[in-house]
């Protein structure tokens, strides 16, 4: 492995660990028997955290094209060093507004930190850049380990966000020394990038003024199509993320370290499919593998809510080897299907669009959920159907 390429992996890694700490915290403090927060003004404890939720993935939206391209033009290194240092602000914001139980408060800085967020979509795109040359195969490996050490810090992180929310360990630890532990790894992840992430060198060039990408998105249809292939998977991983501690709470009575033990058997499986299972599959022959992992995500995500405690452990095993092989693909045909000096911006407008969608999913499945919680897991199966099945027509008319 290549010592930039280890770097990014590293960054990634350390700045995922700290944004995914309070993860199994944000439920029980609006859902809970007790909950540390009251209600967003007259509205439901549900779409309260739905908001909350909202807030982050909204403030992604709004930047992560911006950031994409910026990190074109500027480079990766100075981009990344300045989010890191805004996160490090909206995590301290958020633990002010915990211990004041400030719900707005907590809103906003999520807001702001989601905005500084653009951390993947980045990541992508230098690895997209570094790869344009390399063999097909090479590329996919290499979008497998840096989804291999998000999922890691995605595995590491809500276990210790876990333990730091929960007084019976220790005196000290209560639900907002969550975000404090995030901002001390988001603040060892900005020493790491400005003390080892690359420069760009000059074969590595920047985009100029003259790029006109989303011309290019927009022109290029079967780019076009994989983006929205991909925004949908993704559209039903996020559906699952934000609604599964949902159901932990309300219909298992879980807290938040049995939230990060599930989190872990789902990362676990996940972390097993990007290092054991992605890269060795053929790229030539990818329509197949894409059907095959969508049939069991479909199924499985429909049948979540209707199996008891034992089958609902066993579930997440099996979501995460789908999640782990279906969301690093898409990722990757888009990347092979971008021009290299569009990469950032493609790959961070692609992450653009998942955060919108995502923020419209926590609006939107808490009000079906509502009605129903086994509603935001159909709805995410139907996602999954859809991803895959324009997948396979955009195949066939290209033959």
């Amino acid at each position: 492995m290549e010592r930039g390429n280890f770097a990014i992996f590293m960054v990634v890694f350390v700045s995922t660990l700290g944004l995914s700490l309070p993860y199994p915290v944000l439920a029980p403090l609006f859902l809970a028997s007790d909950p540390l927060l009251d209600s967003l003004w007259n509205f439901s404890p549900l779409l309260s955290l739905a908001i909350t939720l909202a807030a982050y993935p909204f403030g992604q939206f709004l930047s992560s094209p911006l950031l994409g391209r910026l990190s074109d033009r500027l480079g990766p290194k100075k981009v990344l060093s300045s989010c890191l240092g805004l996160a490090i602000l909206g995590y301290t914001l958020s633990y002010i507004a915990v211990e004041q139980c400030s719900v707005i408060m907590l809103v906003t800085s999520r807001f702001l930190t989601g905005s500084t967020e653009g951390i993947i979509g980045i990541a992508r795109g230098i690895l997209g850049r570094c790869s344009e040359k390399e063999e097909h195969a090479k590329k996919a490996a290499n979008f497998a380990y840096l989804n291999a050490a998000t999922v890691s810090g995605w595995l590491l992180g809500p276990i210790v966000g876990g333990v730091l929310a929960d007084e019976n360990i220790f005196s000290m630890f209560k639900p907002a020394m969550a975000f404090a532990g995030a901002a001390l790894l988001t603040l060892i992840a900005l020493g790491f990038t400005l003390a080892y992430l690359p420069r760009p060198t000059s074969q590595q060039h920047l985009a100029t003024e003259s790029s006109t990408p989303l011309v290019v998105l927009f022109k290029d249809r079967r780019l076009l199509l994989l983006v929205c292939c991909s925004s949908s998977l993704t559209l039903a991983c996020d559906t699952f993320y934000q609604f599964f501690p949902v159901i932990s709470v309300t219909k298992w009575n879980f807290g938040p370290g049995n939230i990060a033990v599930l989190t872990g058997l789902l990362t676990t499986a996940m972390i097993c499919a990007h290092a054991f299972i992605v890269p060795r599959i053929n790229l030539a022959n990818v329509t197949a593998k894409l059907q095959f992992f969508g049939a069991i995500f479909t199924t499985a995500l429909a049948t979540l809510t209707l199996v008891d405690i034992v089958p609902y452990y066993l579930h997440f095993p099996v979501v995460g080897i789908c999640i782990g092989v279906l969301a690093t693909l898409f990722p990757v045909l888009v990347s092979n299907a971008t021009p290299s000096q569009d990469q950032g911006f493609v790959m961070s407008a692609m992450m653009g669009l998942r955060y919108l969608l995502d923020s419209f999913i926590c609006i939107c499945g808490a009000l079906i959920g509502e009605i129903n919680l086994s509603m935001p897991f159909i709805l995410a199966s139907a996602f999954v159907a859809l991803a895959i099945l324009t997948h396979t027509l955009l195949v066939s008319d290209s033959k």
